[in-house]
């Protein structure tokens, strides 16, 4: 697996460094000229992605999820659902 990931390393280095022939710079050079000023620093706090729930959409289109109950488009019959936590 090592051998894989130096390899795939190295090919994203090579392709990174190529010169654009419609662009004349490396996309390198472009994420150095235009992007990396844009870039924000990442949040110290962790993300919380919520919980994940399953639901059975009702036949007069409400899905109860923790006591809340909500209207749904009739889409299908088996909903996901994100509360956050």
């Amino acid at each position: 697996m090592l051998q894989v990931n130096q390899a795939l390393a190295d090919c994203v280095k090579r392709i990174n460094e190529r010169r654009h022939t419609r662009f004349g710079v490396s996309r390198r050079e472009r994420f150095e000229a235009l992007d990396r000023a844009a870039l924000k620093l990442l949040p110290q706090a962790e993300f919380d992605g919520g919980d994940w729930q399953t639901a059975t959409l009702q036949p007069d289109g409400h899905v109860a999820v923790e006591w809340e109950i909500t209207t749904a488009r009739r889409t299908s019959t088996v909903i996901r659902s994100c509360a956050s936590t």
